[in-house]
């Protein structure tokens, strides 16, 4: 967790916090907007593919534990830019990193089911990189 008060860093400072902590995970949590609903989540096209079945464990979980629609996985492209792509741009951001999108916060049946299962989704995000993890070879 990169802090424990409200604060708002400003990504870049993020992606630097994260490399000096040495992080191999990278998990940049967001809600969705734009009138949809279901659960996707976002690597950058350059990304490993590690990263993208990091990705895949994630998204799945959380579609499997709230049986929402399930958007995919995306890949950022690299030309695209802005400031959410910043931290999983991997000349930004050294970790494997991942943007989950948990449901749209302009969807009355997506917002409630978010407001109703924070701590579950906290869970089955942290069980899905545990699942993944599970995958890696031996060091």
């Amino acid at each position: 967790m990169s802090r424990s008060t409200d604060t708002y860093p400003e990504n870049p400072d993020r992606a630097v916090g994260s490399n000096n902590f040495g992080a191999d995970i990278y998990v940049s949590l967001h809600i969705n907007a734009g009138g949809g609903t279901g659960i996707e989540t976002w690597t950058h096209d350059n990304a490993s593919s590690y990263t993208t079945s990091l990705a895949n464990a994630v998204n799945n979980a959380l579609v499997a534990a709230l049986g929402k629609t399930n958007r995919g996985v995306k890949k950022a492209p690299s030309q695209r830019g802005g400031s959410n792509i910043h931290v999983i741009d991997p000349k930004n951001t050294r970790a494997w990193a991942i943007l989950p999108k948990m449901l749209f916060i302009d969807t009355a049946s997506d917002r409630n089911m978010l407001v109703a299962n924070k701590q579950t989704c906290a869970r089955v995000i942290a069980n899905g990189i545990n699942s993944f993890a599970m995958t890696l070879p031996p060091i």
